[in-house]
């Protein structure tokens, strides 16, 4: 069985834009020791095909100001703070080897809920990253670092292992 994608939720919780900054930064740090093929990561709005895409400043002022871009707006203007920091990652330029990482915190609607979600990228050299127990470790990892209450290990037959 080979796990494509680790997702971690909670439900709306206010959290400031420092705390979700600070967790993101530990999951680059984590992910980081874990592999060399998470050692970069490219800012673009949905996880597609032939995006532009942008180099993420991993440092914790640089997620400050990715989370900060990431912010929705009402029509005149006004933050809308219930919806928090969304964010799509990927690790590579080329998509159809890269893993995807989307993060959404700070969301406080309560027809919303908060949500780390890693793809992990689809080429044999990263097999390794899917085996079931390597894969639950992402997972347990990710959810200490994001304070989350339930999951699921997804393979591509969109079997869940959780």
């Amino acid at each position: 069985m080979n796990i494509e994608f680790i997702g971690i939720y909670w439900s709306p919780r206010y959290q400031s834009i420092e705390d979700c900054a600070k967790r993101v930064e530990q999951t680059f740090k984590f992910l980081q020791q874990l592999d060399q093929s998470f050692t970069y990561w490219y800012s673009t709005l949905k996880p597609k095909k032939h995006q532009l895409v942008e180099a993420v400043d991993c440092s914790y002022e640089g997620i400050i100001k990715l989370l900060d871009s990431s912010r929705k707006y009402d029509d005149v203007g006004n933050i809308l703070d219930e919806l928090g920091y969304r964010i799509y990652l990927k690790s590579g330029l080329d998509f159809s080897k890269s893993h995807v990482l989307s993060i959404s915190c700070n969301k406080t609607n309560a027809d919303l809920s908060n949500a780390v979600g890693l793809s992990l990228a689809k080429p044999d050299q990263y097999n390794h990253l899917k085996v079931l127990n390597l894969a639950r470790s992402i997972y347990d990892n990710l959810i200490d670092i994001w304070d989350g209450e339930k999951g699921v290990l997804r393979d591509k037959d969109n079997v869940n292992y959780l």
